[in-house]
């Protein structure tokens, strides 16, 4: 795809869905849908809930870059493409389906990933 319609494509969505309020000096709007997220995994998952809850795993440690990049940084490319095709339809329970099939691998992952930051830190 030409630069171009990339640029008018990433627009469009912008405003469509207004994710340019994700984006503003208060990410206020970014506040709002992890305190969804939050509710929802409350809701729909609460052995997942309590354990995040017992760790003191905040939604914003792993959920922002999630909503600020639409999963495109932390996922394989064809499934990143994937994952935008079901955006455009549900955002939010795509979210929620993450956790729901990946739950135990994403526990384990995110305890890889704080750790290797842990130890960057100390060096």
């Amino acid at each position: 795809m030409p630069e171009e319609e990339a640029f008018a494509v990433f627009v469009r969505l912008m405003e469509t869905y207004h994710l340019r309020e994700l984006f503003k000096p208060t990410m206020t709007e970014l506040g709002l849908c992890m305190f969804q997220l939050e509710c929802l995994v409350q809701e729909q998952m609460p052995d997942l809930y309590a354990h995040f809850n017992n760790m003191g795993f905040d939604t914003s440690m792993y959920a922002s870059s999630w909503f600020l990049a639409l999963f495109t940084t932390t996922l394989p490319l064809e499934l990143a493409n994937r994952i935008m095709d079901i955006f455009l339809v549900e955002v939010i329970f795509l979210y929620l389906s993450y956790f729901n099939f990946s739950s135990n691998e994403f526990i384990f992952s995110i305890g890889s990933y704080f750790e290797n930051k842990y130890k960057n830190l100390e060096k």
